[in-house]
């Protein structure tokens, strides 16, 4: 090899030194208080920031509030704070969760996302938060503080109700609208006259599945290809989330993203319970819609209580509800 190319091989190693871990810290560090496994290196330290979108929202609204994590050197460990154990913001909002992307491992920052709901209205500020991170110092690591610094918003109260108009409008139909019913000629049926209807409610059925059979040739093959490319995607989802640093949470995102695909629930149903309504109020099966919120409830429990297997398994559960769901013919 020339001296050349034994200088460009040396500066390829420093360039590209092997990625921090947090477990190269002690146990001792990693139970350091608001320490969320992020690790700097070098002289830039990690920088946290709050963005609220949007900056007024009425007392019945929600925002999304994003802590945005930049030059950590660890993206894919890094662990998103739990908003709903600090008072400062439960007193002042009701905390949704909402499910992010697991980040890449050269990403240039870490977003996490919540849904906010205020309780009172007024200006008020959404907390600051500590944010510790450790950088290396030689051969040790020592502990640093940021702050994701404190935002301000405005919480408007909720818009009035229209009201109907009080001055009396005179009525204008016809005469026999303003007659009693008593008074009005009736027209008695005969013995078989109930047959009529009967009669015409099979023929009107038929005659409008045959007329919406010729006006949309393509409708019902266009309808079952939507709903086996919503399986196909979110099957495809469950497998790349079994090798993503948060499987549990992938495994939500990929579900909920194959319920509105295939069921129509609106993307803004995240919670379970949310969920669960959603479904129903799109005639859901009531079956599936329970089904939907129990497993959706078993990834929000184990994206915060360790398992042993680390969430895999609910992909392989989201896996057997989709196939089987589909197999149903539905």
């Amino acid at each position: 090899m020339s001296a050349t190319g034994s200088l460009l091989a040396v500066l390829l190693a420093f360039a590209a030194p092997d990625r921090p871990s947090v477990a190269d810290l002690s146990p001792v560090d990693r139970q350091t208080p608001d320490f969320y496994n992020a690790l700097a290196v070098g002289p830039m330290g990690v920088q946290a920031e709050w963005a609220v979108d949007p900056p007024t929202v009425p007392i019945n609204g929600e925002l999304t509030l994003t802590l945005t994590v930049r030059h950590a050197a660890n993206p894919p460990e890094l662990v998103k704070p739990d908003l709903r154990t600090f008072d400062e913001f439960t007193k002042r909002f009701q905390v949704l969760d909402r499910t992010d992307q697991p980040a890449a491992p050269d990403a240039a920052e870490v977003r996490s996302t919540y849904g906010l709901r205020p309780r009172s209205t007024g200006e008020m500020k959404v907390p600051s938060l500590r944010y510790v991170y450790f950088r290396k110092d030689g051969n040790a690591w020592k502990s640093f503080t940021t702050y994701a610094n404190s935002v301000p918003i405005i919480v408007t109260a909720p818009a009035p109700k229209p009201t109907p108009s009080t001055v009396p409008v005179p009525l204008d139909a016809p005469e026999e609208f303003f007659t009693l019913a008593e008074e009005r000629p009736t027209a008695t049926p005969g013995a078989f006259g109930w047959l009529l209807p009967v009669a015409v409610v099979p023929f009107a059925v038929i005659g409008w599945v045959v007329l919406w059979r010729w006006l949309f040739p393509d409708a019902v093959r266009l309808a079952k290809l939507r709903r086996n490319r919503a399986a196909r995607l979110a099957l495809d989802r469950l497998k790349k989330a079994r090798t993503s640093a948060d499987p549990a949470g992938a495994a939500a995102s990929a579900f909920r993203g194959y319920l509105s695909a295939r069921f129509g629930m609106p993307s803004a149903a995240q919670t379970p319970a949310e969920v669960s309504a959603a479904l129903r109020a799109v005639e859901c099966p009531a079956d599936r819609a329970a089904d939907s919120e129990a497993f959706l409830r078993a990834c929000d429990a184990a994206r915060f209580t360790p398992t042993p297997d680390g969430g895999v398994s609910l992909t392989l559960e989201a896996e057997s509800l989709i196939t089987e769901w589909e197999g149903a013919g539905e």
